[in-house]
């Protein structure tokens, strides 16, 4: 709090130590319009992290009903991106990791390192079926490189100069390497593909906007301060609708495939002239119907009779049941 008088000039020095690139926005308000300004983007910023959080639950809850490893690697792109978010706007040094100098230097790097891991790994597991063998190698080494270059930076080997070439050049592999089967796709009409080629291309831009803002070459606004989070909440809310395409996609090809299995079992039991139950399909039949009824104590019995006319070429059964 300053107290200034009103038409007196006055200097305002202030030092601002930092390891890297740092956005310092200052302006002079009053009380009240910075404690409304404060109270606006607290509230977008839990409107924001309400929205990957629900996410998270979600799709942690269909990797544990369905047991699709999809769903678990979705989750950490999510906890990757709300990670980077909350360090970006310091919600984590108020409310999580307050007083550690450590992660407060450390976590940008790192969550960014792991968000391109963790959406090579998913890029892989949805689109495997149209790409190449060595593509999903590629994507797996992209992944596992990256998660080596965040032990290094967390082990303070690797400044935030080497770190920014490194996210430059490994950020935008993964839809690089995964933009061939996204685009094989579009053109069978799978909205997966279309979905995957808006959310990269949203990324980038967004992307693109904050390293500009960052680096001073435009200015500093509400929309270039949060193009970035806008376009990992964009990304996540697209990442969700295309699990939940691929799972529908999934229960389908099940259907279809349980349809043809009732179907290939019908013709095996069954006549083809007649519709009716052939030796097999009695065999089956008759093993349902003798069992033991424990509540009477006695057997349930029934009576196949089989009169075949060889003149009529026709096959009738007539059913005798007897329950005790």
């Amino acid at each position: 709090m300053l107290d200034l008088v009103p038409g007196q000039t006055v200097d305002v020095l202030f030092r601002v130590d930092t390891r890297s690139s740092i956005i310092v926005p200052v302006q002079f308000l009053k009380p009240a319009a910075f404690h409304s300004r404060a109270n606006h983007e607290f509230l977008l910023q839990g409107i924001l992290i309400a929205i990957g959080l629900c996410l998270l639950v979600y799709s942690l809850q269909q990797w544990l009903n369905l047991k699709d490893i999809v769903y678990a690697k979705y989750a950490a792109v999510i906890v990757c991106h709300l990670l980077f978010s909350m360090h970006l706007f310091g919600l984590g040094a108020i409310y999580l990791w307050t007083d550690r100098p450590w992660i407060e230097v450390h976590m940008a790097g790192l969550s960014l390192l792991m968000v391109s891991a963790t959406l090579a790994l998913f890029v892989e597991a949805v689109l495997a079926d149209d790409l190449h063998r060595y593509e999903r190698l590629a994507l797996k080494v992209l992944a596992g490189l990256l998660v080596l270059f965040a032990l290094v930076f967390a082990l303070d080997l690797m400044n935030n100069r080497l770190l920014g070439v490194v996210s430059a050049v490994f950020g935008l592999m993964p839809a690089l390497i995964g933009l061939r089967g996204a685009l094989a796709r579009v053109r069978r009409g799978d909205n997966v593909g279309t979905y995957f080629i808006v959310a990269w291309a949203g990324y980038f831009l967004t992307g693109v906007i904050f390293s500009l803002t960052i680096n001073g070459r435009i200015g500093v606004n509400f929309w270039t301060l949060h193009a970035l989070q806008f376009g990992a909440t964009f990304d996540m809310l697209l990442f969700m609708r295309i699990v939940v395409l691929r799972t529908a996609a999934e229960h389908r090809v099940a259907q279809i495939a349980r349809h043809e299995r009732d179907m290939m079992k019908s013709l095996a039991n069954t006549d083809s002239l007649t519709a009716l139950k052939n030796r097999r399909g009695l065999n089956e039949a008759l093993a349902t119907s003798y069992r033991w009824r424990p509540a009477i104590g006695c057997w349930r019995c029934t009576c196949w009779i089989s009169m075949v006319s060889s003149r009529s070429m026709t096959n009738s059964v007539m059913t005798w049941a007897t329950n005790c």
